[in-house]
């Protein structure tokens, strides 16, 4: 039988010979295949990871995973009381199945190893995450052959030159690194303490062939995958914290990627447009009197340059449109003001102010401006 995709076509499948058990720390030398996880020759970069991601399968959960790659360890031999047919007709289903892996694109996410948060660099003032081939690095996937028997693979970009689970060292695996940019000590030690646990990286990827490792009875085996795309995210927000290529997103949050990896340790809080929405809701309906006279008063070295550069002084009657976030929309100064060169410097020092955000309709203003 042969085991697809969660389900098992009808054929069968011999004992497979070597069943690894994870130790926990591995040094892999001798290899005897290898596939590694590199894009082919002349492969368009693509421009974004959303694009990267649009058509690909989702495999968050590494029981789907271990469904999809599992024609990859079965056999297809003639046991006792079978005949001819039957093997070849198992050959032929698991030939279309591996030949339909192969074709697909996925979108997965790493496992424990697959992102490690560096030291604080006082003099770039930032933090490097070195982000690693790993879909199955820190324990093997258990793949169903579809005879009742399984095979455990790690599944990486090539074969590793080691890894210890215990002390998330992965060597010869990198396919990253990505700066986070943060003031001090202090912040980076704050961000380290709230995000190592976070941070998980999703891969857009493609199927490659399997590797074998190691000599005696220490062999290990996997599978590698192509990485097409990445991105290192915030498991419990979805905030996007480092993309190659870039998300179209930004720095922002993916709330498609908060459903598919948030879990039970991340904390109840509100994702970003919970928090704007909220801060919207606390705004004020207008500008209060005194926020008005304050920001009209921080021009007034503006207006006093416009009063020396023209040699003009006076009251200046102004009219003055302020949108909801704060911005002047527009300006509009009484004859014969409006005509004058003078006018054109007030107006443009008027253009300029902010003043605070409110949530009600756009807000007019008439306000006398003295030039001295």
């Amino acid at each position: 039988m042969l085991w697809w995709r969660g389900k098992t076509i009808s054929c069968k499948s011999p004992r497979v010979g070597h069943t690894t058990t994870w130790v926990g720390a591995i040094a892999l030398v001798g290899v005897s295949a290898i596939a590694t996880g590199v894009r082919a020759e002349g492969e368009k970069r693509p421009e974004s990871f959303d694009v990267a991601a649009q058509n690909a399968q989702p495999v968050h959960e590494p029981g789907a995973l271990a469904a999809l790659l599992s024609p990859l360890v079965s056999e297809c031999t003639k046991g006792e009381g079978d005949d001819d047919l039957a093997a070849r007709q198992c050959s032929a289903l698991r030939d279309w199945a591996l030949a339909e892996l192969r074709a697909g694109t996925y979108l997965g996410v790493g496992d424990d190893l697959a992102v490690s948060v560096g030291p604080f660099d006082p003099a770039e003032k930032k933090i490097d995450l070195e982000v690693r081939g790993c879909l199955a690095c820190a324990r093997p996937l258990r793949l169903e052959t579809g005879a009742g028997e399984a095979a455990q693979r790690f599944v990486t970009t090539r074969v590793p030159k080691a890894i210890q689970a215990r002390t998330s060292k992965v060597v010869g695996l990198d396919v990253g690194f990505h700066d986070v940019p943060l003031a001090d000590e202090r912040a980076a030690e704050a961000w380290r303490k709230k995000m190592t646990s976070r941070l998980r990286v999703q891969f857009v990827f493609r199927v490659g062939g399997g590797w074998k490792s190691g000599t005696g009875d220490k062999v290990y085996e996997g599978i590698s995958f192509v990485p097409i795309a990445h991105r290192v995210v915030d498991k419990c927000t979805g905030k996007v914290i480092a993309s190659d290529p870039p998300s179209s997103v930004g720095n922002g949050e993916d709330l498609a990627a908060r459903e598919a990896l948030r879990d039970a340790t991340c904390p109840d809080e509100p994702t970003e447009a919970e928090r704007r929405a909220a801060e919207e809701a606390s705004l004020p309906t207008q500008i209060a009197k005194k926020d008005v006279n304050f920001v009209i008063q921080s021009a007034r070295e503006r207006l006093h340059a416009c009063a020396t550069e023209f040699e003009e002084t006076g009251t200046v009657p102004t009219h003055i449109v302020v949108a909801p976030n704060g911005k002047v929309e527009s300006v509009t100064l009484a004859p014969p003001w409006d005509k004058r060169p003078v006018g054109f410097c007030v107006r443009s020092a008027v253009k300029a102010l902010q003043f605070p955000r409110f949530r009600g309709d756009k807000m007019p203003l008439d306000y006398p401006l003295r030039l001295e």
